[in-house]
């Protein structure tokens, strides 16, 4: 049996069981990868790391998916197989990977398999096609269950507070055991309410420090929330980070990607519980122990609502009516102190336009002067064909005019009495009048 790997991912929400400190009941937070491939409650998701001819690739397979909160995946049955094989089919690359499959189900199907010493079957895979491939090993990570990052909302983060947190300096902090990407890991802190630890003094980190020290089972790094901008080492707010505690020869790297600040505590080539400078998922890493997925993170509520608490009161929202000249928007506050918490904009409402018209309600064909009541906005609009329809009948109608008058003169000097009717030049005018409304009404 073969299964295929899916195209390379940037390491997304990964997936841990956190156990939570403070003294209270423990209980088990796995998030799943929001792109994770669901069947019949269970999720999946292929990864790329590390070469695949390391001697420990598929040790390190497991670990990491246990490090993630779930397992490797392990086939079951024939539809499980059938729905995995089509999601990795959809992935576009059709090459054996490393996967699990239940020992009877195997022997009962004649599936090319190895066994382990304690009877686990596995996938055979080629090494050399992975490599052609994507220079990685490939395997697959199962969860039996979960939440992915979207799911989560400001009610989770409450719940934690302050029954499942520690405070200091007016702030709250919370540890999660859990393997994210820095970028993950400050999304699944905002989603809860929070954000990632901003330390901004020497006593705020021995504090953080404190709250690492007693872990149990502590993670290899903690990811933190200052970064590198490209000029500066910042806060996520823009502000400038004030303080750092970095390792020795830290931050070496921070101009090439390594630009995210977390706090070490296992890895040996940095000293512990200083500042390392690292990837935002350090996927291709070959040490696992400097693999995100092998991070934690500390989320830091700090006082809002006038400082009184970790969470806006009850909200409202509130309409600004837009005009022609000026855009609407709707914001969403807090009624208990007023903060403005979210803004969304309405646009402008088209111009209301009257139609100026001259003496006694007369318009000039080709020509639209109107006039915004609301605003006061002239608006012009000119027909280029129009436009000249009535000067051009007005000097019809003057060299009409003329030739009758030039005419009359004529007539007068050579006979010396007399002269052509009146009516022939009223006459005259009536055709030509005629003749304009007939080409207004039928071409203009």
């Amino acid at each position: 049996m073969h299964y295929h790997s899916a195209r390379l991912f940037a390491v997304v929400i990964l997936v841990v069981s956190v156990l939570f400190a403070g003294g209270i009941k423990a209980s088990a937070l796995t998030l799943v990868p929001d792109d994770a491939y669901s069947y019949n409650g269970h999720y999946y998701q292929v990864y790329y790391d590390f070469s695949p001819y390391d001697s420990d690739a598929e040790e390190n397979a497991r670990e990491l998916c246990k490090r993630r909160g779930g397992h490797l995946a392990v086939i079951n049955d024939d539809e499980e197989n059938e729905n995995v094989a089509e999601y990795l089919k959809s992935c576009g690359i059709e090459i054996p990977v490393y996967i699990e499959i239940d020992a009877g189900y195997a022997e009962k199907n004649s599936f090319d398999v190895s066994v382990s010493e304690d009877g686990r079957a596995f996938n055979t895979y080629d090494r050399d096609r992975m490599n052609e491939l994507t220079e990685t090993f490939i395997y697959v990570c199962e969860w039996d269950e979960g939440k992915m990052i979207t799911e989560f909302d400001p009610e989770y983060g409450k719940s934690k507070i302050p029954n499942a947190t520690e405070e200091f300096n007016g702030s709250q902090y919370k540890i999660f055991q859990i393997g994210l990407s820095h970028s993950d890991a400050q999304r699944f802190c905002a989603r809860i309410g929070g954000h990632l630890v901003s330390i901004d003094s020497k006593e705020e980190n021995d504090f953080v420090l404190g709250l690492i020290d007693a872990e149990e089972n502590k993670r290899s790094m903690y990811w933190t929330n200052t970064y590198y901008n490209g000029n500066e080492w910042v806060h996520p707010d823009g502000s400038t980070a004030v303080f750092f505690d970095w390792s020795t020869n830290e931050p070496n790297n921070y101009e090439n990607g390594a630009s995210f600040a977390a706090i070490n505590v296992t890895v040996e080539n940095y000293d512990q519980y200083k500042w390392v400078a690292e990837h935002n998922n350090n996927a291709n890493t070959g040490d696992i122990t400097e693999k995100a997925d092998c991070y934690g993170f500390i989320c830091e509520w700090d006082p809002i609502c006038g400082g009184v608490r970790y969470f806006h009161g009850k909200t409202s929202t509130r309409t600004h009516e837009p005009d022609c000249v000026n855009e609407g928007s709707v914001e969403e506050y807090c009624e208990d102190c007023g903060q403005t918490l979210s803004t969304s904009t309405l646009g402008t409402i088209p111009h209301e336009y009257e139609v100026i018209k001259f003496v006694r309600g007369l318009e000039i064909p080709g020509l639209r002067i109107r006039k915004c009541s609301v605003c006061g906005k002239n608006d012009y609009s000119i027909d280029k064909i129009r436009i000249w329809f009535l000067p051009a009948l007005v000097i019809l109608l003057i060299v009409s005019v003329a030739a009758f008058v030039s005419a009359y003169a004529d007539y007068r000097k050579e006979y010396g009495y007399g002269a052509p009717p009146v009516w022939v030049l009223f006459m005259a005018m009536f055709i030509i009048l005629a003749a304009a409304v007939v080409v207004y009404v039928l071409f203009i």
